[in-house]
């Protein structure tokens, strides 16, 4: 058995979506004055590996709390999406059944972590895309970016996925680690009525 890290880890110095904040890691309680270490993290809910809920594109979402813990583990099957655009075709050629976790390796991660991020250049999953995934009954998608969606298509990708609960995982690294096929844990934070959370992301493979 083999394990694989799929998780981008928050730092200061962390690439972050254009527009959010970074984080703040503060040292509040050392062992040499208090006996204890401790310390506090501000963060948004979309920065790092992440997991959006439908609360985050929709008036009536449900919050990330609301899913039980077996939607954020199964059987992922790995898709190689190389274009800008992303047609239903490559997943066409995938053995996607329901229930499945689908991820979709763009190889978009390697290039944020050298330059940062350039919406111009992200590779973003059309609408037929997000039909044929949700029609195949994949219950999560991953991939390798910071969003399987557009802005300037007023987010249609994001809201039409998360609209039938098909959670999204954002911000994924080391996806060309992967077999086609694996097992994948992607436990998101435990926080009430948020529209989001960052996850510990695992893979393995056996």
């Amino acid at each position: 058995m083999r394990v694989v890290d799929l998780t981008y880890p928050i730092s200061e110095d962390m690439v972050v979506y254009p527009g959010e904040p970074k984080p703040m890691i503060k040292n509040v309680n050392t062992v040499k004055k208090h006996g204890w270490c401790e310390h506090s993290i501000s963060l948004q809910t979309h920065i790092g590996t992440h997991i959006d809920a439908p609360m985050h594109m929709l008036t009536k979402g449900k919050s990330i709390d609301k899913f039980k813990p077996e939607h954020f583990f199964g059987r992922a099957i790995v898709v190689d999406c190389k274009e800008k655009e992303i047609t239903s075709e490559p997943f066409k050629k995938a053995p996607i059944k329901r229930g499945d976790i689908v991820l979709i390796r763009t190889g978009e991660m390697k290039r944020i972590m050298r330059r940062g991020i350039s919406l111009d250049r992200q590779p973003h999953l059309t609408l037929d895309a997000a039909k044929y995934l949700a029609a195949k009954g994949a219950k999560m998608i991953g991939i390798d970016s910071t969003s399987p969606g557009d802005s300037k298509y007023n987010f249609e990708t994001h809201k039409y996925l998360l609209s039938r609960n098909i959670l999204i995982i954002e911000f994924l690294v080391n996806l060309d680690k992967l077999p086609q096929q694996c097992h994948i844990y992607a436990f998101p934070l435990l926080i009430n009525g948020v529209d989001g959370a960052q996850a510990r992301v695992i893979a393995i493979i056996r």
